[in-house]
């Protein structure tokens, strides 16, 4: 039992894409998915946070309110876009990389929470 209580994360996080959606090719090229996030914050403190993409270079889109923080001892659900280059898309389904970054509130530096890992459905390429 202390080995779990000890081994737990203060956060946890569940990403999938949205149900019945394909990706959206944008007016300027780039290429959408829309994915939901949702947290659980298992401190007695309140968890701002921040995503970045690591292995990709591209652009996170929140939908809606830009809150970024997980409450206390409380479930957090987020919806966002994240939007690609067409020539960074490696076919139909490519791995994305997103960090979580805890914000400090004392310096504003950034903590490194944990990396989630997610399908980026993209356009068939033919050879």
């Amino acid at each position: 039992m202390a080995f779990l209580l000890l081994s737990r994360t203060d956060l946890d996080a569940r990403l999938m894409r949205t149900a019945g959606m394909t990706y959206t090719t944008l007016p300027d090229g780039r290429i959408s998915n829309l994915y939901n996030l949702k947290l659980a914050n298992k401190t007695h403190l309140d968890i701002p946070f921040v995503l970045k993409l690591e292995n990709v270079k591209g652009e996170i889109e929140y939908v809606g309110s830009s809150d970024m923080v997980v409450k206390k001892e409380e479930y957090s659900h987020l919806q966002f876009f994240i939007k690609l280059n067409k020539s960074d898309v490696k076919g139909w389904k490519t791995e994305v990389q997103i960090a979580m970054y805890e914000i400090m509130p004392e310096t504003k530096e950034l903590k490194k929470i944990k990396t989630i890992t997610a399908k980026f459905i993209g356009p068939e390429i033919y050879n």
